[in-house]
């Protein structure tokens, strides 16, 4: 399975690949239901705002639109700032993220690790 049609990579995010300029992958679940809104929002600018400073791009990654997002706007940040909440749940194996991860497409938005496991089927 290609993930190809299911990945956004913003225009910076590429931008700084493509030129060899760090870039640095930025959770999204501190902000989706880690954190209050609006802290949560404030947070991610914060964050983002300190590595652009420091001379890398912020790769915020998410699921939106049914797409694994790497890199959002300030439009994307403020959505999902003021769409999470609390979730009880704990993935502990590729089946249970799969699941996670499916749920996540089918609502169109959720949070995600950078490092969120993926099954190959």
């Amino acid at each position: 399975m290609s993930l190809k049609p299911h990945l956004s990579i913003s225009p910076a995010v590429q931008s700084a690949l493509d030129a060899g300029r760090p870039v640095v992958a930025l959770e999204s679940t501190i902000i989706t239901h880690g954190m209050p809104y609006p802290q949560n929002l404030t947070m991610a600018q914060n964050v983002e705002q300190v590595i652009a400073d420091n001379g890398a791009v912020p790769a915020t990654i998410a699921i939106m639109d049914g797409k694994f997002m790497v890199g959002t706007t300030a439009a994307d940040l403020e959505r999902l700032a003021q769409t999470g909440g609390k979730v009880d749940h704990r993935v502990d194996d590729a089946a249970a993220a799969a699941k996670v991860i499916a749920l996540q497409f089918e609502l169109g938005l959720g949070g995600a690790l950078v490092a969120n496991p993926i099954p190959e089927s």
